[in-house]
């Protein structure tokens, strides 16, 4: 796990998932490898997890409730119809989950921004990101992708398993476990 990784989640307490990618393959259909690790961790170091796609709202949902997921989710944000304004990399679909979160907890787009990660699977999901203006790391399970990802993209970070995100996460419960019992 990387030090790094587990710094640049210490503030953050809204991890918004891109669905194609760090959730599943939208057109493979299988759960990617790790996902369920990351909701799990989130729940446990007591994060807010939003989705964030350019899929039809519904199509995450119906995916997310028929494997028992969707309850994990504070907010679904998805495309509209056939509206392409929605998709990546215009930031919209983001700045709406940034504002769903910011009204649940009575704070500004800025504080929300700050308390956020958007976790990407492309480079249209890092550009929305920066549009948005909200941290992003970047998923890349292909070592091309990674190398892209590292050489031509603004990420804060870059994974290549859903598990590297799961551990950094757990990092906090960790530590807040460790204080509890007087190990630390």
């Amino acid at each position: 796990m990387s030090t790094d990784l587990v710094d640049l989640l210490e503030d953050v307490e809204h991890v918004m998932l891109a669905f194609d990618g760090p959730v599943c393959s939208a057109f493979g259909g299988d759960p990617t490898p790790g996902a369920t690790s990351v909701l799990t961790a989130a729940r446990r170091s007591e994060r807010e997890l939003s989705i964030v796609s350019d899929i039809s709202r519904e199509a995450v949902e119906a995916y997310l409730a028929d494997r028992g997921l969707l309850e994990h989710f504070e907010a679904v944000e998805g495309r509209a119809g056939s509206n392409v304004e929605q998709a990546p990399p215009g930031p919209h679909l983001l700045i709406k989950a940034l504002s769903a979160y910011a009204s649940r907890h009575g704070s500004t787009l800025e504080q929300a921004r700050r308390a956020s990660v958007f976790v990407g699977g492309s480079m249209t999901d890092v550009q929305a990101a920066g549009a948005a203006g909200v941290l992003c790391i970047a998923y890349a399970n292909e070592p091309s992708e990674r190398r892209r990802f590292e050489e031509e993209s603004d990420a804060a970070a870059v994974i290549s398993t859903m598990d590297e995100l799961a551990e950094a996460l757990n990092a906090r419960w960790d530590a807040q476990w460790c204080a509890r019992q007087g190990c630390c």
